[in-house]
């Protein structure tokens, strides 16, 4: 049996970051870049208009009296072919181009129109440079765009996409098979035959695994023999990751281990010190991380949070290991053994600027309808014997807090 921070710290070890891929920035959103992205243009990449006015050469303007020829207009998305000469001025839109010959823009309600309508009139004295954003204002070529490490948002598609940027370098979807093992389950869409069920924790995993970004692909159900189960392992080389489902009872865990063997599977560990329970096995095959969960959907999906979310976002460069972690005061008192670590299904609120945690009561059955109820995982470390109400405690959350009801 193996401890839980030395799990954790295994199955990091052995989830090394996946080779960068070029794809175009629209498919890069919530996708990490290994280096740095630097700005291969100055931006703005010309002087521009901040606001609507009239743009002209500011040393014209030093005298309040001073009238100015309008010669035209600069609308947005073009660059005029005049040039301003002493005395003239042109019209020109916000964050339009601003002409040859003019340093400074002067706002509408600083001049005055003739009765002529061709020239304006300054009523106050303007200085250099008002009004316009200069090139390379915001970033200038060379400089660094996005830090590496950084989880693409929309924002940073947005800014890349200003630059001109068609591509970028970020870490691949982790791709995980994902395989439910078992005589009584079958493929959700077929009949089920007295004894049967359809296969909830395959499905139950597969949208998991698309809410932590990674790229899963539903294996099926494999029946409880070794050359299946050697066959459905093979299928899966290709993925970087595969997790095992439906593992339940010595018989059906010895015929798995059999065919591990057969198929030259290296075990990593079978067992963590973890409350309420540690049954995972992590293991290898050539370039594929191997994860055997118990049957039940609760234990199943408190491991697969707690352990096998930190090595797929490892693989797929992300800095944290889990989503977000946060301190939240506890509501209710947790006992646990001091032997061994405890990850405890609990609800997190809001109340009065601060974030508390409730272990739930109805989780003493432990089972996948209470998990449903709960937005987060309480973890207390080894050593602890049990934790009184008040006190602070990490929290992983892995739902949006305010997506759930209260729990009474």
């Amino acid at each position: 049996m193996i401890d839980f921070e030395d799990a954790l710290k295994l199955i990091l070890s052995e989830s090394p970051p996946l080779s960068a891929k070029d794809v175009p920035i629209t498919e890069a959103i919530d996708r990490v870049v290994p280096e740095k992205v630097i700005a291969p243009i100055d931006l703005p990449p010309f002087t521009k208009a901040r606001i609507d006015g009239f743009a002209l050469f500011s040393e014209d303007a030093k005298d309040k009296k001073a009238i100015h020829e309008v010669i035209g207009s600069v609308p947005t998305g073009i660059f005029p072919s005049e040039k301003l000469e002493r005395g003239q001025a042109m019209q020109i839109q916000a964050e339009a181009p601003l002409p040859n010959g003019s340093d400074t823009v002067v706002a509408m309600d600083e001049v005055r129109l003739l009765m002529d309508g061709t020239r304006v009139g300054i009523l106050k004295r303007i200085k250099r440079g008002r009004n316009i954003v200069p090139v390379g204002d915001r970033i200038k070529k060379g400089e660094t765009l996005l830090e590496a490490g950084k989880c693409l948002n929309s924002i940073d598609i947005g800014l890349m996409g200003s630059m001109g940027i068609e591509k970028v370098s970020v870490f691949p979807p982790v791709r995980v098979g994902i395989l439910t093992l078992g005589n009584e389950f079958i493929s959700i869409g077929k009949e089920t035959k007295h004894g049967q069920v359809w296969d909830s924790n395959g499905i139950q995993l597969l949208t998991a695994l698309y809410e932590k970004r990674a790229q899963p692909e539903y294996l099926g159900v494999v029946k409880e023999e070794e050359e299946a189960i050697n066959a459905a392992i093979s299928r899966a080389k290709s993925c970087n990751a595969l997790i095992l489902t439906g593992v339940t009872g010595t018989n059906r865990r010895l015929v798995l281990m059999n065919s591990f063997k057969k198929a030259g599977v290296k075990i990593l560990f079978e067992e963590i010190s973890l409350a309420p329970s540690g049954s995972l096995i992590v293991a290898r095959l050539e370039q594929t991380l191997i994860f055997v969960l118990p049957q039940d959907p609760f234990f199943s999906m408190v491991l697969f949070e707690a352990l096998i979310t930190p090595g797929l976002r490892r693989m797929m460069g992300y800095k944290q290991l889990y989503n977000s972690v946060i301190d939240a005061i506890l509501e209710n008192k947790i006992k646990k053994s001091p032997d061994c670590y405890l990850i405890q299904p609990g609800y997190v609120s809001f109340r009065k600027n601060k974030c508390y945690v409730k272990f739930c009561e109805s989780l003493k059955k432990m089972d996948i309808l209470s998990y449903a109820k709960c937005n987060g995982l309480i973890r207390v470390i080894k050593g602890d014997k049990s934790i009184k109400s008040g006190k602070s405690v990490e929290v992983i959350i892995t739902k949006q807090v305010c997506d759930l009801g209260r729990i009474k």
